[in-house]
């Protein structure tokens, strides 16, 4: 759904619940979400995976670009923490 409205409307908005955010591929448009969860909270089913992926991008320190992917597939296999393939 499309909506014209202005920055005065958009900004009277209750955004508590919503995500606002622009697109830098389409300059002007604004769009406006519920969220998925509220901010600050992670649900229990992703609640194994918080902090995983610090420990292993502390590994690659230092790696760029290819190099950097490369690593973090690496490093995620050996320590445990890839995501299992079905």
């Amino acid at each position: 759904m499309k909506l014209n409205i202005d920055m005065d409307q958009l900004l009277a908005l209750d955004h508590e619940g919503y995500s606002v955010y622009g697109i830098s591929t389409s300059p002007g448009k604004v769009v406006i979400k519920p969220e998925s969860f509220p901010e600050g909270e992670v649900p229990p089913h992703l609640q194994s995976y918080v902090g995983q992926n610090a420990k292993v991008a502390r590994a690659c320190k230092g790696k760029k670009g290819m190099a950097f992917v490369s690593c973090m597939r690496r490093k995620s296999i050996e320590m445990g923490t890839a995501k299992k393939r079905e």
